[in-house]
């Protein structure tokens, strides 16, 4: 969730006194070629499996498609399938109806592509309309996703 923010919070590599020794170190210990993190990778190659210290970064997935079908409906008929939403003209509603059908259903996984149709709606809401960004309680995030 900080990335949305735009912060790189590795909490461990968060204690000021490290990041000043890291930001002091000249470049040539941090960059091998294109390898990123040269130093950290050297210091835990005798801790970290092969795979671990050589992969691709990847991203910190959330089983959103998994929420939309379940207790995050409402957000979907809401801010995807909602009059409000239809009403701007933006998409064709009966393939807005279909791609979260389908995913309701399992019958295709749409999840990233609701969660960016979710967060269009909202930002118009906001940008465009002026609206509160607090969420109505009826859209509050329910108990039952803390735990899927």
């Amino acid at each position: 969730m900080s990335m949305a923010a735009s912060i790189e919070s590795r909490v461990p590599f968060l204690d000021h006194e490290f990041v000043e020794y890291a930001a002091a170190m000249p470049s040539r210990f941090k960059l091998r070629g294109w390898r990123t993190k040269a130093v950290l990778r050297e210091a835990l190659r005798d801790v970290l499996p092969r795979e671990i210290l050589t992969r691709r970064k990847m991203g910190f997935p959330v089983p959103i498609g998994r929420w939309f079908r379940g207790p995050f409906w409402p957000i979907i008929e809401e801010f995807v399938l909602g009059p409000r939403a239809l009403k701007r003209g933006l998409f064709v509603p009966s393939m807005l109806r279909r791609l979260a059908e389908e995913h309701r259903a399992g019958i295709r996984e749409h999840g990233d592509r609701l969660w960016l149709l979710v967060n269009l709606e909202i930002w118009q809401r906001i940008f465009l309309e002026g609206e509160d960004p607090t969420p109505p309680v009826a859209l509050e995030r329910p108990a039952s996703a803390v735990s899927a």
